[in-house]
Order: structure tokens, then sequence, then C-alpha cells
């Protein structure tokens, strides 16, 4: 609850969720998923799961019930705020001039030994 985004956080939450509910039903389910398993469509046969017909129409329905506009409005801002910080990092850090340091001849030289 405490992240300020909604973004890349889905799978982090829900897959762990979906995994458990399938421990629940049925030990050792993980040995079914192979390398080329598709988990969101796994989830669907196993959960049972009926997608809409009009997928359109069903999210915004939902939009309007979990105040969809506020979210995407905040999403917006937040997108903005970050792509001025990603400008402000890069004119910063890599187009203004800069003093490097190079590091030569790191190791101490045996020459003297």
């Amino acid at each position: 609850m405490r992240n300020p985004t909604f973004v890349r956080s889905f799978a982090y939450q829900t897959i762990p969720i979906y995994t458990y509910l399938l421990a629940c039903k049925k030990k050792r389910w993980n040995r079914e998923i192979i390398i080329n398993t598709n988990l969101t469509d796994y989830f669907i046969k196993k959960f049972d799961i009926s997608l809409p017909n009009d997928l359109k129409e069903a999210t915004d329905l939902r939009l309007n019930q979990y105040n969809g506009a506020v979210i995407i409005s905040e999403e917006k801002i937040r997108e903005e705020q970050t792509k001025k910080l990603i400008a402000e990092y890069k004119s910063k850090f890599i187009t203004q001039p800069y003093f490097e340091l190079v590091f030569e001849q790191m190791y101490p030289s045996t020459q003297g030994i």
C-alpha cells in the first residue's frame, strides 16, 4: 500500500497470491510449469476465469468504479515528473561539461624493488 504508483507492481503482488491459491487447491502444481508456459493462460485455465467479450466496456466500467480518472491523472503527473528528472540528470551528467578523473597505473610499480 506504500507504493507511489501501480506501474510495474501488479505482478509482484498478484503472482504470489495466485500461486498460493493454486497450492491450496493442488499441491505440486508448479511441476506442470515449463519454460514455455504462459502463466496468464495457465492461471485463466486453472481458476476457470472467463474474460468479457467487450474488454473496452469492461475496462470503462472498472475505471468508473475505482476512480480511474484520478489514477490516470496521478500517473500522468508522475510520468511527467519522471521525464523531467531524467532530462535534468541527462543534462547534468551527460550534456553539460564535466570533470573526469582518469585513473592510470592503479597498481604500485614493482620497478624499484
